[in-house]
């Protein structure tokens, strides 16, 4: 049985992801708090946090995701495909 293929953007309400980003040699962090998911039984919807930028001056927004059986969308725009499971 082959394994199922990763989520790389689970939906998970509370969940906190780090990146670090590398901003032409400056290198800034990332988080993204997932702050709540709803599953309506064909798509999961979900409200996120970013927090970005320099730790002197980190900046924060606040965004809407959407997965459904084909892809993952980021305020409305397709970002991410979907594996098959």
């Amino acid at each position: 049985m082959p394994a199922k293929n990763p989520d790389f953007f689970p939906l998970i309400a509370g969940s906190v992801l780090e990146y670090e980003v590398d901003r032409g040699g400056a290198i800034d962090r990332r988080v993204v708090e997932t702050l709540s998911v709803e599953n309506d039984g064909a798509a999961m919807k979900a409200r996120l946090r970013s927090v970005e930028g320099p730790p002197e001056k980190p900046y924060a927004v606040e965004y809407e995701v959407v997965q459904d059986a084909g892809w993952t969308l980021v305020e409305g725009e397709k970002e991410l495909p979907r594996s098959p499971e």
